[in-house]
């Protein structure tokens, strides 16, 4: 198990190195859509790093329930995303635990 100060360590370094991948990828992003962001701790963070406004999806109900209040995070499926589909320009995956 690690310690809080591990856990968030590993959140700021990950969440640093997206947001790095993100500002070269796509430089002038305004808003971005994080699927599977269980309690949107990174997101937010890159959400800080970038200056992009960020939506989070994700299934479990109880991340929802307890999730970042610096970012939207609802609750939804990757297959069925509650935005119009011409709202989606760009799509970057990105995994890592």
């Amino acid at each position: 198990m690690d310690s809080e100060n591990e856990n968030q360590l590993r959140i700021e370094t990950l969440a640093n190195n997206i947001a790095l991948k993100i500002k070269d990828i796509c430089p002038s992003a305004k808003v971005g859509l994080d699927i599977s962001c269980q309690r949107g701790q990174i997101t937010e963070k890159i959400s800080a790093y970038t200056g992009i406004k960020f939506f989070g999806i994700e299934p479990d109900s109880n991340e929802v329930a307890y999730s970042s209040k610096k970012i939207s995070v609802i609750q939804g499926y990757a297959n069925n995303l509650p935005f119009p589909d011409s709202n989606i320009l760009r799509s970057n995956c990105y995994f890592s635990h």
